[in-house]
């Protein structure tokens, strides 16, 4: 899974999360031309692409599906790392789930 976000908070409460949790996930900040980020918005089109303001986060499926947003980082750090948590847990299970009902039984 990857975690897509414009500003590295997002980012590092992902990877401390992960880290955490025994998973790998790929974190990628979104910036601006000059700027140090993994990836560059050329035309300015993050936001408005993934449906979040520009201090908001994308946690990607490995399928390429958007399985959770956030419009914003304006919460504290606390509630942040929880809500990221929550929010990786939740897709985790409903992966494990989906495989369950995908894999045949013997």
């Amino acid at each position: 899974m990857k975690i897509l976000a414009h500003g590295g908070r997002w980012c590092n409460a992902a990877r401390s999360i992960s880290k955490k949790l025994g998973l790998y996930l790929d974190t990628y900040i979104i910036g601006e031309r000059g700027s140090n980020a993994d990836l560059i918005d050329v035309n300015n089109l993050w936001s408005s692409t993934y449906g979040v303001e520009s201090t908001g986060a994308v946690l990607v499926r490995p399928d390429g599906f958007v399985a959770w947003r956030a419009n914003t980082d304006n919460v504290n750090l606390t509630c942040f790392k929880d809500t990221t948590e929550y929010a990786l847990r939740q897709v985790l299970a409903q992966i494990q789930i989906q495989i369950q009902e995908t894999t045949p039984l013997a």
